[in-house]
């Protein structure tokens, strides 16, 4: 079932961050936002088709920058869920650049019970080269600021960071733990093999990888290691044989099926990465060719399409070149996305990000092994890798 809703609320940002796949010099209907009759068209048929469901179902405020869309407009689009959800209980995120945020908004969140997750990459030199605004101006103060006020407030904030090439991992955990942040992920900088093929897109995954290895000694070396790091956990977890959550450590058929991107013109899309895919590798797998303004549109037909692409596509399968490689049980072939190549259109490739999964997981193996936990591995493989 589909459980989270990724929603494209507004196309426009106040930031500039030359990493952006959304906001950019190919970003068309700059400006716009999701109008009234696709929002209640979304909460109508969402609603209809998460009647009866037990667990919580999220919406994921989404942009661009969502708080671009101010108090007032924010408040009337989460008033307005009330008539649709009956027994669905509803967790509403935002996902923000944090640079907006001040009391009143902090209020906000409270208020409406809103969860917050906030981008920061790295400390503060390499976040303020790389998140910079329409001025040129670092934004490592004021987002510091605005975890500062969300923690004292009580809520609590969920980090993400681009680890890019020049992100010092192991200051940046610190800075977590400084800040009293509990829960970090890394991403990897989206790629695929057509785009590391391209002069000045290709991202340089050898270093990616020295982050993520620092990053993941210093957690499982810290003393008081309180900051869960999904992407860390999740090999850990796939190498025992147990089930995990990250799709850059292989999505699963389940993850693939669950969550769904609304764009900001209700179009009705697959996970962000794939986007990359139709920006710049002249591919078409981004869009499901589905829209909220459809006469006939349910989410019961999302979750066909996307089980049907997913089938079709191999997207949660461990492409064969894969199969020597004694790690592929712990990062099982990364993201699908990562795997797509434009020479043969297909995802049947190992991952663009090998260069930096195999040397982490590895890692994670050696840790596995001082943990006197190396015969609980699932793969015979791993038992015996140095």
């Amino acid at each position: 079932m589909i459980s989270t809703l990724v929603i494209k609320a507004v196309r426009a940002c106040n930031l500039r961050c030359p990493y952006c796949y959304y906001i950019n010099e190919d970003t068309q209907a700059y400006g716009i936002t999701l109008s009234d009759t696709l929002i209640h068209r979304l909460y109508q048929t969402y609603g209809d088709y998460a009647s009866g469901r037990e667990d919580a179902v999220n919406l994921i405020w989404h942009g661009g920058e969502p708080l671009i869309l101010g108090r007032r407009r924010f408040q009337e689009i989460l008033d307005a869920q009330a008539p649709y959800f009956g027994d669905a209980q509803v967790r509403n995120v935002v996902q923000t650049n944090g640079t907006l945020i001040d009391a009143e908004w902090v209020d906000f969140f409270h208020d409406n019970s809103v969860g917050v997750g906030i981008s920061l990459d790295g400390v503060r030199d390499t976040h303020d080269a790389m998140r910079f605004d329409s001025h040129d101006r670092g934004t490592f103060d004021r987002i510091v600021e605005a975890i500062n006020l969300l923690e004292r407030s009580g809520i609590g904030v969920g980090v993400l960071c681009v680890a890019g090439p020049e992100i010092d991992g192991v200051a940046f955990l610190r800075l977590l733990k400084e800040l009293g942040i509990h829960g970090c992920d890394f991403l990897i900088p989206m790629t695929n093999h057509a785009v590391q093929r391209q002069p000045g897109q290709e991202v340089d995954m050898e270093k990616v990888g020295k982050v993520l290895r620092d990053a993941f000694l210093h957690w499982v070396g810290d003393d008081n290691p309180e900051i869960r790091v999904p992407l860390f956990e999740s090999l850990i977890l796939n190498a025992l044989g147990l089930r995990s959550v990250c799709s850059n450590a292989g999505a699963t058929f389940e993850q693939l099926e669950t969550v769904a991107v609304i764009e900001t013109n209700g179009d009705i899309c697959m996970d962000v990465e794939f986007g990359e895919i139709d920006r710049l590798a002249g591919g078409d797998e981004y869009r499901l060719g589905a829209n909220l303004a459809d006469q006939d549109f349910n989410f019961a037909r999302v979750e066909e399409m996307l089980k049907s692409r997913t089938e079709a596509k191999g997207l949660a399968e461990t492409p064969s070149e894969c199969w020597p490689c004694p790690a592929r049980t712990m990062c099982r072939g990364s993201h699908p996305g990562s795997r797509y190549d434009d020479l043969d259109g297909s995802f049947q490739h190992r991952s663009a990000y090998c260069e930096a999964m195999l040397p982490l997981s590895l890692e994670v193996v050696d840790y596995l092994d001082r943990s006197g936990l190396r015969p609980n591995l699932i793969d015979p493989r791993l038992r015996t890798v140095a």
